[in-house]
């Protein structure tokens, strides 16, 4: 009996250790998973994350395995792959137009396994996403957003450093390689005059720098053609003023030593200080964030103007937008009945106003006269508020020629010449002549440059008598000799009835 409890005994204990080893067999079979976060996404639009596995690990064959469709998109075999492992990096680097850094590629691929989209709270965009329990094993990672353009990621889950089978999560972040810059302002400045003030905001995306030490360069730079003045109001990061950390101005060697590609035109945005180092400071506390750059200039042009804003990081271009407003101009025409232009000599004032006049006496109470600065005989542009303040401006303006011309007119306004004195020989208008200058003829005058026109017709002196006028020197004459004639016969009356009374 003890002899056969025995046997019992040992067949159970072998039982034991048989399913012992079946129990580790199976747990060695389940695959272990981790979890992949991308982090250094843009704040401030969608960025849909996606994800493509290229290896994974087959645990019946306890070997490391190519996905269909990395095979099929990488031109790389299974048996190239068992044979030497680096092929997978040589077929990703070829494939994404890069080289490998480390867990970092770049290039373009278009193969795609899953994704995930930032969502948005409150007005901002999450930063990062996670591919939770992704199975061990090599993922080729990339982001797309609408401003952002991302270089793209190699993720590895596999724990090299472990004995065993093992995964590990991995944290990855997101460079971007080129960024939209948007440049943009208010629609009531994109017709404007000259003399005006124009706001710009400029939107961009804070870019990451890679281990930065101090010596590393941030700025835009911005170019204005019909612009003057420059000045920055705001700058913000993700919602923080950071203005007092940013250098501005004209360029000059001196002030910005690291600024390359710039002449004393343009205007920079020093944004260097913002970028942090990777010793003793905070890198890229910005990165991924949105940058909003608001600053005014004064328009100078007397047509159009343009203003680009373009981002450099390391020198290189990274982005760059642009924006455009228009003027417009008007020239009258003064002509007599007959048709024919008048010559030199007619002066006018202008008046803007909101609505039409048709006499200028109907002028609006208080009206004053516009400035204008003298270009050419016969040519005024609007003045600046600097040149009325310095002196330097006119209220009147004088035709050459039978033609008048002022530039720089601000678009959606009637314009109102009255006549002040009109050419020699001729009557003054006292009608004078309103034009109007809506958005389209602005741009127009910009783009072919033919003016917005008028005309307006004086009258002969000889045609319509006027006070002070040649009309006036018969009736004068005639008065003057029935004046006389009527005084002769006075004193003829006088004498002839003196006479008679010295007969009597």
């Amino acid at each position: 009996m003890k002899t056969y409890l025995k046997k019992i005994s040992a067949l159970l204990l072998a039982l034991v250790m048989v399913m012992g080893m079946c129990v580790t067999a199976g747990a060695v079979t389940t695959v272990p998973t981790s979890n992949i976060e991308v982090t250094n996404l843009s704040d401030s639009e969608a960025t849909t994350v996606y994800i493509y596995q290229l290896v994974y690990w087959d645990a019946d064959a306890s070997k490391w395995m190519l996905t269909d469709d990395a095979k099929s998109i990488l031109n790389i075999t299974q048996e190239a792959f068992d044979a030497d492992t680096s092929v997978l990096t040589n077929a990703v680097a070829a494939l994404t137009g890069g080289s490998y850094t480390g867990d970092y590629y770049t290039g373009s691929t278009n193969a795609t396994s899953g994704y995930i989209t930032t969502t948005e709270t409150s007005g901002t965009y999450d930063t990062s996403v996670t591919f939770n329990s992704v199975a061990v094993g090599a993922y080729l990672i990339y982001a797309v957003g609408t401003n952002t353009t991302y270089s793209y990621m190699i993720a590895e889950t596999y724990a090299d450093t472990q004995t065993y089978m093992a995964a590990e999560n991995v944290t990855l972040v997101a460079k971007s390689s080129t960024y939209t810059v948007t440049k943009t302002q208010s629609t009531d400045d994109t017709y404007v005059a000259t003399g005006d003030t124009v706001t710009f905001t400029v939107t961009t995306t804070f870019p990451y720098f890679e281990d930065p030490d101090g010596t590393e360069t941030y700025y835009i730079i911005d170019t204005p053609n019909g612009l003057g003045s420059l000045t920055i109001s705001e700058v913000e990061i993700g919602g923080t003023d950071v203005t007092a950390s940013v250098v501005s101005g004209y360029y000059d060697a001196t002030t910005f030593p690291n600024v390359t590609g710039a002449t004393t035109d343009d205007y920079i945005i020093d944004l260097s200080a913002l970028i942090g180092t990777t010793v003793g400071g905070n890198a890229n506390t910005y990165a991924g964030q949105t940058v909003v750059i608001t600053y005014t200039a004064i328009v100078t042009a007397t047509d159009d103007y343009t203003n680009a804003a373009n981002a450099y990081k390391e020198g290189e271009k990274i982005g760059g937008g642009s924006t455009s407003g228009y003027s417009g101009g008007i020239q009258i025409t003064k002509k007599d009945e007959s048709g024919t232009t008048i010559l030199n000599g007619a002066e006018f004032s202008v008046y803007k106003l909101d609505s039409s006049i048709s006499s200028t006496s109907d002028l609006p109470a208080g009206a004053e006269a516009m400035y204008f600065v003298y270009v050419s005989d016969g040519v005024y542009r609007v003045a600046t508020a600097d040149e009325i303040t310095a002196g330097s401006a006119t209220q009147t303006i004088v035709a050459t020629n039978g033609t008048v011309e002022i530039q720089g007119l601000e678009a959606g306004y009637y314009y109102h010449f009255a006549e002040t004195k009109a050419p020699a020989g001729y009557s003054i208008n006292g009608d004078g002549v309103t034009v109007y200058v809506s958005t389209d003829s602005a741009k127009a005058y910009t783009s072919s440059g033919t003016l917005v026109t008028g005309t307006l017709t004086d009258t002969k002196l000889t045609s319509l008598p006027s006070t002070g006028g040649f009309g006036t020197y018969l009736f004068t004459i005639v008065g003057v000799v029935v004046m006389a004639v009527m005084a002769s016969l006075y004193f003829i009356k006088r004498r002839r009835d003196a006479s008679e009374e010295a007969k009597q």
